[in-house]
């Protein structure tokens, strides 16, 4: 009886150890590496208001960003800002992905 009882946590020590290895892989290929709402605010805003004034126009929706983006996808967002031709009447779609 006892030796069965063994086998058993012996099974789960195993189970419980594989949990987690597997938590301990997931937690530590989490990127950190993440730019805040209000930075990225601060770095498209300055870029929204340059081209509003450079067009002499603006989308009539103010665009804020809440949420935390990675480093890529802010700047896709300001090269597709920069690279906009007047008229400057809509975002461009990689800024509206991480709005």
């Amino acid at each position: 009886m006892s030796f069965k009882f063994l086998k058993l946590s012996i099974k789960g020590g195993i189970i419980l150890l594989a949990l987690c290895i597997i938590c301990l892989i997931y937690i530590s290929c989490y990127d950190n590496n993440r730019i805040s709402g209000w930075e990225i605010q601060k770095r498209v805003g300055t870029l929204i208001e340059a081209k509003a004034s450079q067009c002499n126009n603006r989308p009539s929706v103010p665009l804020f960003f809440t949420r935390e983006a990675t480093p890529n996808e802010v700047e896709d967002c300001e090269n597709a800002i920069i690279g906009i031709n007047c008229p400057f009447k809509s975002y461009p779609w990689t800024c509206v992905r991480i709005f």
